[in-house]
């Protein structure tokens, strides 16, 4: 497999050349992603011949789409190849951490922990842990939304709460409840800027959003670290967590907001040279399968996957595309 240039990257970077680690991983990652976004829309069929004759990285990308297929993260697909390929390891019983529920005492130590004691009513413990079931997710992703809804607030070098507010407070049930309604309270821009971040996946490269998002693009990177909806790693960002992720492309799809995020990223990523397979990824969320057809095709996907794939693309226009020299 031939790699690419890393999003938000210079092409002629020397992490970015192609064949080197950094740009297979990214290759690998746009790859799985482009057949989970197809499998979603329907059943999908990966059929891989001769894969006794795969190189290294290849066989490394067959061996972690069957690990996804196994494990049911891609419920629409179905892989078949003409040799067996290695299963991946499974963890060693010592290495399996069981962990239990935490319990009201567990639950108060968190908040206690984090906000000081005294501060948040002993009612909150019994209430949070009963919804919580235990999931420490929950806890701190609600007392960040007990931040965002200002029943929690900072004064001078401690914490303060309504306490009667907060005992009439409607608490979500789940901790992706929680993070879909943080998202909800955000400003418009960072609500938008998450929406690009999520798209992109990954570890994202702010140069990518200046163009995208426009010049206030790394003041509101910043903002979002510090409403820990996104980790600084380096010059590059990504999400805290995955139910950060999945709540802001599930805000983007419900405001009817992701065919255009989609368009304009893969309009970016196009302008810069971007690896074809995340531009192709990005038009298809865009909803626009024929912009998306000659990157599939400089991606490498084959021409008949392709036509089966974009089916309501018309076989002559595919043919012009595949005559190019791509």
């Amino acid at each position: 497999m031939s790699g690419g240039s890393r999003i938000g990257s210079s092409p002629s970077s020397d992490a970015c050349a192609p064949g080197s680690a950094a740009t297979r991983s990214r290759l690998s990652e746009a790859v799985l992603a482009l057949a989970a976004r197809v499998a979603r829309a329907r059943p999908l069929l990966v059929a891989v011949e001769d894969t006794q004759w795969l190189d290294a990285p290849s066989s490394a990308l067959l061996e972690l789409l069957a690990a996804r297929v196994a494990d049911a993260e891609l419920p629409g697909l179905m892989l078949v190849t003409t040799s067996r390929v290695p299963a991946p390891p499974r963890p060693r019983k010592e290495d399996v951490l069981v962990l239990a529920p935490l319990a009201e005492g567990d639950v108060r130590a968190l908040v206690e922990d984090t906000v000081g004691r005294g501060v948040v009513p002993d009612a909150l413990f019994a209430r949070a842990a009963a919804l919580s079931g235990g999931n420490g997710l929950y806890i701190t992703e609600l007392l960040k939304l007990l931040v965002d809804r200002e029943l929690l607030v900072r004064r001078g070098e401690g914490w303060a709460c309504d306490e009667a507010a907060l005992a009439a407070a409607r608490l979500p049930a789940t901790a992706a409840a929680i993070v879909a309604e943080r998202i909800e309270l955000l400003p418009p821009a960072l609500e938008r800027l998450l929406w690009l971040v999520a798209l992109l996946g990954g570890s994202v490269d702010p140069a990518i959003l200046d163009e995208a998002h426009g010049d206030e693009a790394r003041a509101d990177l910043a903002d979002l670290a510090g409403r820990q909806l996104l980790r600084a790693e380096g010059r590059s960002f990504r999400f805290a967590h995955a139910e950060i992720a999945a709540a802001a492309l599930a805000d983007a799809q419900a405001g009817g907001e992701l065919p255009s995020s989609a368009r304009r990223l893969a309009e970016t990523l196009e302008r810069r040279a971007g690896h074809p397979a995340d531009v192709a990824r990005l038009y298809l969320d865009a909803g626009e399968p024929g912009r998306a057809l000659p990157h599939l095709l400089r991606a490498g996907v084959d021409i008949n996957t392709v036509r089966a794939w974009l089916g309501h693309v018309s076989i002559s226009t595919t043919n012009i595309y595949a005559e190019i020299d791509l």
